[in-house]
């Protein structure tokens, strides 16, 4: 039985055909710059929590990249015999591996315990994000740690940074204890199927749709659009949200191009991008871009504050004095 990661059997949950690739072909895996974004604030979001879990700095942080996997789990069960915080403590059981945001010792009618805490860079709890707790939860049960309780941190979107490096305040915890306990069973078949896909030697056969983009981007998504013909004004195109009757014919896969797009499930702009691309002329309301501008006196300045990039330039801010 191959050992999967934690985030292996996490993208068996978002694609069989993902998990078949990341496991036999990670040299077809090209993460847009978004992911690769997201992937720094998750590192941010992890060391600032960090800190807030352990403003004494008495924590270990454990490294397996640097350490070898082996060498994480021996350490983490020493360290679990201590009473102070543990950063990335790897557990293994059952064929999966998985390493801990935060572990924290509990005294508990005389005896030592400890609450788990995933950090999260989203502003609130997404069922992908329970899924990853059952996980989480399962592997260390599983694997003999005395697991009181286990939360999900995630960003408070109403924080304020008041400057100074002061972070506190920043995440909110949900408890997910009684909810992800009783999932073991379930993620034990998780497991179970996941490896019945690694196992064949065949890729599996799945069509691209949603699930390329939920919960995350596959970076596998080139390549499987590269495998069936190319349309080539592809519906991709279209700005916005897809009308539920639109995105219902392409999941069908009854449309690949905006030649068959009928105007009617489109909206003005999604109309106005379908027009422009298939002429090949250029669209520009200049009355209209003239009154809005009208409204603003110049020099104007754009910032584009989504969860991501407030993240990335906080500390720039403070400076900035915005």
């Amino acid at each position: 039985m191959r050992t999967l990661s934690k985030s292996k059997l996490m993208a068996y949950r978002q694609c069989p055909k993902r998990l078949w690739l990341e496991v036999h072909r990670p040299d077809l895996r090209e993460d847009s710059a978004a992911t690769q974004a997201s992937f720094a604030v998750g590192h941010q979001v992890g060391d600032i929590a960090r800190r807030l879990y352990d403003p004494k700095g008495k924590g270990t942080l454990i490294d397996p990249q640097e350490e070898g996997f082996d060498a994480a789990f021996v350490r983490t069960q020493e360290l679990l015999q201590s009473s102070h915080p543990i950063f990335e403590a790897a557990f293994r059981a059952e064929g999966v591996l998985s390493l801990a945001d935060v572990m924290l010792p509990v005294e508990k009618a005389g005896q030592r315990g400890w609450r788990m805490v995933e950090v999260k860079s989203s502003t609130s709890v997404k069922d992908y994000h329970r899924d990853d707790v059952a996980v989480q939860s399962f592997v260390a049960r599983s694997s003999g740690v005395p697991l009181t309780g286990i939360a999900l941190a995630h960003i408070n979107s109403d924080w304020v940074y008041p400057g100074n490096d002061d972070y506190d305040g920043l995440l909110l915890e949900n408890d997910l204890t009684d909810e992800v306990f009783g999932r073991g069973e379930e993620v034990r078949d998780w497991i179970a199927q996941a490896q019945r896909i690694v196992a064949d030697e065949r890729e599996p056969s799945v069509s691209t749709g949603k699930h390329c983009s939920t919960p995350y981007d596959c970076g596998f998504l080139i390549y499987c659009k590269s495998q069936k013909p190319q349309a080539e004004y592809p519906i991709e195109w279209l700005p916005g949200r897809l009308s539920k009757e639109l995105r219902a014919r392409i999941e069908a896969g009854g449309l690949t191009d905006l030649r068959e797009v009928p105007d009617e499930l489109l909206n003005d702009k999604q109309q106005r991008v379908k027009a422009v691309t298939l002429s090949g002329k250029p669209y520009f309301d200049q009355q209209a871009a003239a009154a809005t501008l009208a409204a603003h006196e110049m020099p104007v300045y754009f910032l584009d504050l989504d969860v991501t990039s407030r993240m990335i330039i906080w500390p720039f801010l403070e400076q900035m004095r915005v």
